[in-house]
Formats: structure tokens, sequence, C-alpha cells
């Protein structure tokens, strides 16, 4: 019962915040009556009560993000097994919070389908001796930059020959 009433007071109190904090590590939007208002920095802001003003903030300032492996075959017909890592930022909150859903999911898929493109385009052996991640890179950070995100580097944290074994039409009883 308590923690029902603390839910109805915090409650209350949103419905009447006047203000906003943005922490140095964050960036923020400014949403007046569902519309784009103003991009917050970090500092102090006031807002219209009621919900007249609502803000989305989110943290901006570097991390990275371990792309799972990726199964793949090569041009010439070799099976690999690639993972990388993206190191980035958000450059845009804008973009980053109304222009895209789940801006990060998209970077990752995307960054997938660009490592994906590479190593179906090359030999084995050609793969084994250019840079990877100086390839892939360009590619990738244009596709973030769609999304407000900046990347600021790639590496590759796997690359091997792997042979894969897909089950198909298997369920569980």
């Amino acid at each position: 019962m308590l923690d029902r009433l603390i839910d109805l007071f915090v409650q209350f109190i949103r419905v009447f915040q006047i203000c906003v904090v943005i922490n140095q590590f964050e960036g923020g939007v400014v949403l007046r009556l569902g519309k784009y208002q103003r991009t917050l920095k970090p500092g102090f802001h006031w807002l219209f009560p009621l919900y007249i003003d609502r803000y989305y903030f989110a943290n901006v300032v570097p991390e990275s993000y371990d792309v799972r492996n990726q199964s793949l075959t090569t041009a010439d017909g070799i099976q690999v097994a690639v993972g990388i890592v993206l190191f980035y930022g958000i450059s845009d909150i804008r973009k980053f919070a109304l222009e895209v859903e789940d801006a990060e999911s998209v970077l990752i898929n995307a960054s997938k389908g660009v490592v994906a493109g590479i190593i179906t385009s090359y030999d084995y052996d050609e793969l084994v001796l250019m840079d990877l991640a100086q390839e892939i890179y360009p590619e990738i950070a244009a596709k973030a930059k769609n999304y407000g995100i900046d990347v600021r580097e790639v590496a590759i944290s796997d690359f091997c020959k792997a042979r894969t074994l897909r089950l198909m039409g298997v369920s569980g009883t």
C-alpha cells in the first residue's frame, strides 16, 4: 500500500516538473506538445509543467560494443568467422532520439551487413593480407552518421576459418 502511495506522489511531482539538469556526459532534446523544441546541452534547463514539455536524454560519451561473430563464406568458398568491436558515441542527439527507433541496434545490424558484403566479395587470401578494419570502417561510419552516431574506430576481434553446422527443422518436445 505504501509503495502505491509513493508512486502516486512521484507521478504528481512529475506533472509539475519545471526544470531538468542534464549531466556532463549526457545530451537531450525537449519535445513541446509532442514536437521537437530544442536540444539540451549539459546544465540546468527550464521546462513547461503539466507535460507540455517532455524531455529525452541519453549518454553521449564514447562506448564500445562487441558485435557477435558472424559465420560467412568468402568469394572462394571458405567459411570464416568474423567478429568486430565498434567504438562510437552519439554525435547528434536529435537524430539519435527522434529519427530512428533503437539506433544502436540499427548500427549493429548495418555493421554486420557491411562486414558480410566485404567478406563475401574477396577471396580468403586477399582478406588475410588486407587491413580489414580499415576496409570496413568508412562504410560503417557513413551508415552510422545517418542515425546520429559517430563511429570512431572499428577493430577486428576475431577472424578465422570456421566450419559451421546449421541445424534445420529441429524442435524441442
